[in-house]
């Protein structure tokens, strides 16, 4: 009786094949068999019968080293041979993809930093516009002030007062090529009371009123006034001169009326009609009632990345000043005048420019970005240590390759 085998290939049992059909198998030395008079399965190569039909393969090349090329021959032609890609060649590429990879993912790790930061900067800066937006409303000059007690002293000048004849005195004075006679009495200095034709002027010690404006000339732009009330003088005296006239008593005498009072309105008074003058008499629109607080504090608006820098503007200014700072230089100069008294007044100015604290956005981009490039350095470490399957190492690239070529042979030709 012909003996009969059944072997394994891969999970599957095949068979039975007789020995003259399984010549046309190609049995590995690994190929597990079976007959009946085995007790298990076997590998081919420890059974006798099927000595002669085992294929002979050759055995794993040798580890090659890095910088030698690798030889195979063929078994269909022997005379035939292929160089395989050099190792060094492998490890090139496959270092070249790995820093391409990582070195695109810090940008756009840095990318990604920059972004957030400069998401929050427009966030901020659209926040603080609000608050901006809040104090002016529709309007480009918002004012509001205050007005308190006044203090001081009156004080009755030589205004209308009738003054002796001064005498001349004459002087020469070259001009030019010519020598002219000049009153020295021309030159004299006359006072602001004088100047301004007042009989009684008031020393204010304290108190009065104080105007704040605030002007926007742009979004990122502006101006902030501030008005402080100053000396007071009246312009007509406190009694005019009487009116002569003719009475009689009993005696025949005759006697004059005497001075008559002109009623001037209080000093307090007056300091309000100057302040009416700058607020409720406010023809500009500027005036808005509740909003002394926020003006004032209009130079404190603030936040993490934008502040209210006092510098000099950028483009233009209002009042014609191109300074950080501006200011009266005569305090007797400006002044609101009804029909009793001139209020006098002087001023200073600031101009504001909403300024990116550069430092602190700086320094949050880089915090965010290297602490970003940080973690993704730390992440690709550890992939490196770990050595995982799609982080290939050349010396694996290299097997595959070796292994590849030797199996293939054919693939050369």
């Amino acid at each position: 009786m012909t003996k009969e085998f059944f072997y394994l290939d891969g999970k599957d049992q095949k068979g039975p094949f007789t020995i003259d059909q399984l010549k046309q198998v190609g049995l590995k030395p690994d190929t597990l068999v079976w007959t009946e008079e085995f007790e298990s399965w076997k590998p081919a190569k420890d059974v006798s019968e099927l000595a002669d039909l085992i294929k002979k393969t050759p055995p794993p090349p040798p580890i090659i080293d890095s910088y030698q090329s690798v030889t195979v021959a063929t078994n269909e032609n022997p005379t035939k041979t292929k160089t395989l890609v050099e190792d060094s060649n492998v490890k090139l590429w496959a270092t070249v993809k790995i820093i391409s990879l990582i070195l695109l993912l810090f940008i756009v790790v840095a990318f990604v930093g920059y972004s957030f930061v400069d998401t929050k900067r427009a966030n901020l800066k659209k926040e603080i516009a609000e608050k901006i937006a809040y104090v002016f409303g529709t309007k480009s000059e918002v004012l509001d002030g205050e007005k308190t007690g006044v203090q001081g002293e009156e004080e009755t000048t030589n205004y209308g007062k009738e003054k002796t004849k001064k005498k001349e005195k004459l002087t020469w004075i070259k001009l030019g090529k010519d020598s002219v006679q000049m009153d020295l009495n021309n030159f004299s200095t006359q006072t602001w009371a004088e100047r301004d034709g007042l009989y009684t002027i008031f020393k204010c010690t304290k108190g009065g009123f104080t105007i704040k404006k605030l002007t926007k000339l742009n979004d990122e732009s502006f101006d902030l006034e501030t008005y402080y009330s100053g000396d007071m003088g009246y312009r007509k005296p406190e009694f005019s001169r009487g009116i002569t006239g003719w009475s009689y008593n009993e005696y025949g005498e005759n006697n004059t009326y005497g001075n008559i009072r002109n009623y001037r309105k209080s000093v307090q008074s007056c300091y309000n009609e100057a302040f009416d003058f700058f607020t409720k008499d406010d023809k500009t629109g500027a005036y808005t009632a509740g909003k002394l607080i926020d003006i004032t504090t209009f130079p404190d608006i603030r936040n993490e990345y934008f502040y209210m820098d006092n510098t000099a503007p950028k483009l233009y200014s209002s009042s014609g000043h191109f300074s950080a700072d501006w200011w009266s230089s005569d305090d007797h100069t400006a002044n609101v005048f009804c029909e009793d008294a001139r209020v006098y007044y002087s001023s200073k100015g600031k101009h504001y420019e909403l300024t990116l604290n550069e430092d602190k956005f700086k320094k949050d981009l880089l915090l965010t970005i290297g602490i970003s490039c940080g973690i993704l350095l730390l992440l690709v470490i550890v992939i490196g240590v770990s050595k995982p399957k799609f982080f290939p190492q050349p010396f694996i690239v290299r097997q595959k390759m070796e292994k590849y070529f030797v199996r293939r042979p054919s693939s050369f030709l």
